[in-house]
């Protein structure tokens, strides 16, 4: 009793130091069981979702089909019964559970992922976008996308989808700017019915800003019309043209001359599209034309002959 009470404070001690060492030991213990478990249902079930584009023959042309391919794959050495799957965007989740089982017509009701294999669903990505558009909430940015995929017991396995995010958001910034130049020329159109045919001076300094961005998306178009053409670029920097006698090197007078870099007003409708409109100064330079025979010419005065 003597030694008991003479070391109280010791024995307290000890044991104290003796229970945060077994709290602490059965701690990592349930935390390595935890991810073990995490780890062997996360890393042997993986989704993943990307646009790709198929080649089409359709004879001589060829074709690319857009399409957004969904893929689940199990890496275990058994199959994993999957319940649903497909994206969440702003909390909201868009499935394919009961497409898939009808499109590989499974009458089990149960997707079943093989071992070591992996199964694919490919839709249209106009659904996917039609879906964040719809659920965006009036918002102008997307915000992140989501890979979800849920087995049999209810596990959420859930990833960030960087690249199809950066996709959805550049042509959401697309249709965008879109959307601004139709708008400013229903202005513009809209200002010079009201004014008889004048421009507005705002016009002027809108051009100047935005000249850069129409001027490379004609050069650009106009460059990609080189694609699949008979006319090169040699390593000179030379325009070639493929013939059967061989390559012919061409003037600069013979490339305006071909009918593949000069296009037509109708031409250039076709090939940009219906929203193309001229420059204000391409504008104020129609209006200010008139006839050649209209045109005052001064002529020269006759000397008076005595």
């Amino acid at each position: 009793m003597d030694f008991l009470q003479e070391n109280m404070g010791v024995i307290v001690l000890l044991c104290t130091v003796v229970l945060i060492a077994v709290l602490v030991i059965v701690g990592v213990v349930l935390g390595l069981i935890i991810k073990l478990n995490k780890n062997t249902i996360v890393d042997t079930l993986k989704i993943d979702a990307r646009v790709v584009y198929e080649n089409v023959d359709e004879g001589k042309e060829q074709k690319f089909k857009e399409t957004l391919a969904i893929s689940i794959f199990n890496n275990n050495w058994r199959d994993i019964v999957v319940s649903d799957f497909g994206f969440r965007y702003k909390g909201l989740y868009l499935t394919f559970a009961d497409e898939y089982l009808k499109t590989n017509n499974i009458d089990t009701k149960r997707i079943i992922v093989p071992a070591r294999k992996y199964i694919v669903l490919k839709i249209e990505p106009e659904r996917l976008e039609n879906f964040i558009i719809e659920h965006n909430f009036e918002a102008v940015g997307i915000d992140e996308i989501y890979n979800v995929v849920v087995d049999n017991v209810g596990t959420f396995i859930t990833k960030k989808n960087h690249n199809l995010t950066k996709i959805m958001v550049r042509r959401q910034k697309a249709r965008i700017e879109i959307a601004k130049s139709v708008l400013h020329d229903r202005s513009l159109q809209q200002y010079m019915k009201e004014h008889d045919n004048q421009i507005p001076i705002k016009e002027h300094f809108y051009n100047l800003f935005h000249s850069k961005k129409k001027k490379n998306g004609y050069l650009v178009k106009q460059a990609n019309m080189f694609v699949n053409s008979k006319l090169k670029v040699d390593s000179n920097n030379n325009f070639v043209r493929q013939t059967n006698k061989g390559v012919q090197k061409l003037t600069d007078v013979e490339v305006m001359k071909d009918d593949r870099t000069i296009l037509s007003e109708d031409e250039i409708t076709k090939t940009l599209g219906s929203d193309v409109r001229v420059t204000i100064f391409e504008q104020q330079n129609k209006t200010e034309e008139t006839p050649a025979s209209a045109k005052n010419t001064k002529q020269p005065k006759k000397k008076k002959t005595k």
